[in-house]
């Protein structure tokens, strides 16, 4: 059981305090273990004072470096001095993995489920540094790729690139630094939906009294949790659409209420630009029915925005207007939406452009919602995006190799001559029953080339 006490940093208020505990002890018959306790000082508090303190409370001082439920206590100025346990545990595991052999599926799947979960705690309680994610997205990509000689082989597709998903032509992982916000969502879906909590107190009570979260504002001084939470707001906002119920809470032009339009209420056009800005939803419905208003509606809106208006539903009971998440069907927050929502924020702003083409799509499409085996994809999947270890394309990267394909020594090992112009490759190619695909280039793939590989591999008949 964790209790927190707070007291100012004098002689006798730590000697009440330690009278007080005794007369718990004496009533409750239970006893303070001292050694798993710890006093914690601000700033203002001198080293000797410090030093005075702990001996008469007979406990320890909180340190930078201490953690309390796996996060630390205290947050030091420099974010990557607070969380060095993050890349130390990940580095840890890792280099522990990359002693066996393991295939390149088996490694995806230690990635996906181990190695994104040892920070899960931290991702979703703080928001951090940029050059932290960085760094754990170096030893993920070094353990994918494997090392050689003690040194990392190469990298023949950016971890961005992996980080689509397979049907868009990466391998699904995810952005430590937009799943970090996805899980940081969470904390401001639960200060809406839970504000009676003590932990939506403690954060009203500090940065934003007479106000909501949606509304605060950056204060002085704020703590790195409360800049964490503030640090995803955007996003929430983003994410979070009006259920039209009382109808008097919501700003028609402000707010996201419309459910065809809640990425941007600017999108709602009007007749007429007056001092509507924060014209509410009651002024448009019919008192009698409970049913939206036509002739207001069509006096302030476009018939456009009137008929997706018009198309909400109005509860028939007297009910408030309540915050949705309108990125699940059941209008619920998931991690899962929430991470979506990212990308999909990436992908507007154009930093996150198509990999692969419509054709490739379909390919993508049908080779992983195959039966094959894991391991089969992920090697299915490499020619699809040229980079296997050709001689061409080792030479591209400057790693000194003879130009010519070591089978037949005809030509330079490209994509084309190693899977269609070597003469090794078309008789394979004969000998299965595919001399009749036409020309496959790696650049214009074909999906028929994969079709009828993969029908092959599940009727070698």
């Amino acid at each position: 059981m964790t209790r927190i006490c707070f007291l100012r940093g004098s002689p006798q208020k730590c000697e009440n305090l330690i009278e007080v505990l005794n007369e718990y002890e004496k009533l409750s018959g239970k006893r303070v273990n001292l050694a798993k306790s710890a006093v914690c000082f601000s700033k203002n508090t001198s080293i000797p004072d410090q030093e005075f303190l702990t001996q008469i409370l007979g406990v320890g001082a909180v340190g930078v470096q201490d953690k309390y439920l796996g996060l630390p206590t205290l947050i030091a100025q420099s974010k990557l001095a607070t969380f060095p346990f993050v890349e130390e545990r990940l580095m840890a595991r890792l280099q522990g993995w990359a002693q066996r052999t393991l295939s390149s599926e088996a490694k995806e799947t230690l990635i996906k489920s181990v190695a994104s979960a040892l920070a899960l705690h931290v991702l979703s309680c703080f928001k951090l540094p940029l050059t932290l994610c960085r760094i754990l997205v170096r030893f993920v990509a070094r353990f994918l790729c494997g090392v050689e000689d003690g040194h990392s082989r190469i990298r023949w597709i950016s971890w961005r690139k992996m980080c689509r998903s397979k049907h868009e032509g990466g391998m699904g992982f995810c952005m430590f630094e937009h799943f970090n916000q996805a899980l940081l969502a969470k904390i401001g879906w639960r200060i809406l939906n839970e504000p009676q909590s003590l932990f939506a107190q403690v954060y009203k009570g500090k940065y934003f009294p007479t106000g909501t979260y949606l509304t605060s504002t950056a204060r002085y001084c704020p703590s790195w949790g409360w800049q964490s939470i503030m640090y995803d707001l955007q996003l929430l906002m983003k994410g979070l659409r009006w259920q039209i119920g009382s109808r008097e809470s919501v700003s028609a032009l402000n707010e996201s209420w419309v459910p065809a339009l809640h990425q941007d209420p600017r999108l709602i056009t009007l007749k007429c630009f007056l001092k509507v800005g924060t014209l509410k939803c009651w002024i448009w419905c019919a008192v009698v029915g409970g049913g939206w208003s036509n002739d207001k509606l069509a006096q302030w809106f476009h018939p456009d925005t009137c008929h997706v208006i018009k198309a909400i539903p109005l509860p028939r009971l007297v009910m408030e207007d309540k915050q949705i998440w309108h990125a699940t069907y059941d209008e619920v927050f998931t991690i899962t939406s929430s991470y979506h929502l990212v990308v999909q924020i990436d992908k507007q702003q154009g930093r996150w452009s198509p990999m692969v083409s419509w054709m490739d799509r379909q390919s993508l499409i049908q080779l992983w919602d195959s039966s094959i085996p894991p391991k089969l994809k992920v090697f299915l999947w490499q020619p699809l995006h040229r980079f296997l270890p050709t001689t061409e394309a080792l030479i591209e990267k400057d790693v000194p190799v003879h130009p010519r394909w070591p089978v037949c020594w005809a030509k330079s090992e490209t994509m084309e001559h190693l899977f269609l112009e070597c003469p090794v490759a078309r008789a394979l190619w004969d000998h299965v029953g595919l001399e009749h695909l036409g020309q496959w280039l790696p650049r214009q793939t074909s999906p028929l080339f994969l079709k009828k590989l993969l029908a092959l591999i599940h009727d070698p008949h």
